[in-house]
C-alpha cells in the first residue's frame, strides 16, 4: 500500500526550504526555522488538517467517517436477514399446509379430459394455492425476495469493503502520525500555535482498530446470499479484496471460474502471456474460445481464495455471464442451498 506521508521526502522539503531562505535573505537558519514555526503553512505541507486543535490526516476524517457508519449499516444487514429467515420459514409452513390441497386438485385434474368444463374452476382453484407459497427452492426467484437478497449482498459487500479497507488505513494513519511526531519543524510548528494545539489523531486509533471485530460475524460468514435470475443460482464475491463480483454458481464441476471479456477489462485482467486459446464446452455443446488468466484473491464471506487460476471467454460468450463452480475449491467443499438462500463452504483442512 502507498504510504500516507512520504517522511523522507517531508524532511527533505523543510531542509531545502529553510537552506534557501537562508541564503537568500542573509539571515540565519535559525531565524528561518523561528519564522516557519508560527506559519501553519508548515503542517498544511504536511499534508494535515485542522479540526479544533488537533491538526489531522484528511485519511483520518474519511475513516473516522466510516467508522461511524458502520453500527448503522451492520443494523441493516442483521434486520433484512432476519426478514429473509422469517420468509423463508413462513414460506416453507404455507407450502406444507397447501400440499394436500394441491395434490389433490392436481389428481382431480389429471382425470379430466382437456376440455372438460370441470377444468377450468379448478385450475383456478389450484393456481390460487400455488401463489400461497412458492417450492422452497425456487423462493429465491420470487421477484421481492429476490430484490431482498439483492440488497442484503450488496450491504454485506459494502460492509466486508470497508472493514478491509479500514484494516489497512489505520495501521498506516498510526504510523505516518508516529512519523510526523518526529519531524522537529512539524512539531515546533504545532507549539508554536499555543496550549491546546497538538498532532493528531483525534482520538487514539487503536481502540478503534481493535472495534472493528465486533462487526465481522455479521459479514465474515462461511456462507454468503444466493439468489435466482432466470433459473440460475447467482451469488456476490469480492475480487482482489477491493472489486464486486456477481457469478453464477454452477453445480457440477466445470471450469473453475469463468469470466466474460467485460468482467475480465472491468478488474483489468489479462490473459496469461504466450498461452493459447482453448475451447471450452458449455450447455448444448456449445463451445467458446478462451484464454488463462489468474486473478490475486477472490473472497466468499469468510474465505480468501488466493491465486485462483481462471478462463476469460472470448467476447462471443457474453451472454454466458462470469461463473465458478467447485472444481476451483480445491480447498473447500462447497454446498449450494437454495432452500436456504445460501452457498457454503467448509474448509477441508
Amino acid at each position: 500500500m502507498t504510504p500516507l506521508l512520504d517522511r523522507c521526502s517531508l524532511h527533505r522539503r523543510f531542509f531545502l526550504r529553510s537552506a534557501i531562505a537562508s541564503v537568500a535573505g542573509g539571515v540565519s537558519l535559525r531565524t528561518d526555522s523561528a519564522a516557519a514555526q508560527s506559519d501553519t503553512s508548515v503542517l498544511e505541507e504536511a499534508g494535515l488538517i485542522r479540526q479544533g486543535d488537533v491538526w489531522l490526516l484528511p485519511a483520518e476524517r474519511k475513516a473516522r467517517d466510516q467508522l461511524a457508519g458502520l453500527p448503522q449499516l451492520r443494523d441493516s444487514i442483521q434486520v433484512l436477514q432476519r426478514d429473509l429467515d422469517d420468509r423463508i420459514k413462513q414460506n416453507r409452513q404455507a407450502y406444507e399446509t397447501s400440499k394436500p390441497v394441491r395434490e389433490a386438485l392436481e389428481q382431480s385434474l389429471s382425470r379430466l379430459a382437456s376440455n372438460d368444463s370441470k377444468r377450468r374452476p379448478l385450475e383456478q382453484q389450484l393456481a390460487a394455492e400455488r401463489a400461497k407459497a412458492a417450492p422452497p427452492e425456487k423462493l429465491g426467484g420470487v421477484s421481492n425476495v429476490r430484490s431482498m437478497i439483492a440488497r442484503l449482498s450488496q450491504q454485506r459487500i459494502d460492509l466486508t469493503l470497508q472493514l478491509l479497507s479500514l484494516r489497512q488505513v489505520i495501521p498506516d494513519l498510526i504510523q505516518t502520525y508516529s512519523g510526523l511526531a518526529k519531524i522537529r519543524e512539524v512539531r515546533a510548528a504545532i507549539k508554536q500555535l499555543g496550549r491546546g494545539s497538538r498532532l493528531g489523531p483525534l482520538r487514539p486509533l487503536d481502540s478503534e482498530l481493535r472495534k472493528l471485530s465486533e462487526f465481522d460475524s455479521v459479514v465474515l460468514t462461511s456462507n454468503v446470499p444466493v439468489w435466482l435470475q432466470s433459473g440460475h443460482v447467482r451469488f456476490t464475491a469480492i475480487v482482489d479484496e477491493r472489486h464486486p463480483l456477481t457469478l453464477t454458481w454452477k453445480e457440477y464441476p466445470g471450469h473453475g471460474l469463468v469470466l466474460t471479456t467485460s468482467t475480465a477489462q472491468a478488474l483489468d485482467v489479462r490473459p496469461i502471456a504466450g498461452r493459447a486459446k482453448e475451447s471450452l464446452t458449455f450447455a448444448k455443446e456449445r463451445k467458446v474460445a478462451a484464454q488463462r488468466t489468474s486473478i490475486p484473491s477472490l473472497r466468499l464471506g469468510r474465505w480468501v481464495l488466493p491465486d485462483l487460476p481462471a478462463w476469460i471467454l472470448a467476447p462471443e460468450g457474453e451472454d454466458l455471464g462470469s461463473q465458478l463452480d467447485s472444481s476451483a475449491l480445491d480447498n473447500y467443499v462447497a454446498r449450494c442451498e437454495p432452500a436456504a438462500l445460501r452457498l457454503t463452504l467448509q474448509s477441508r483442512e
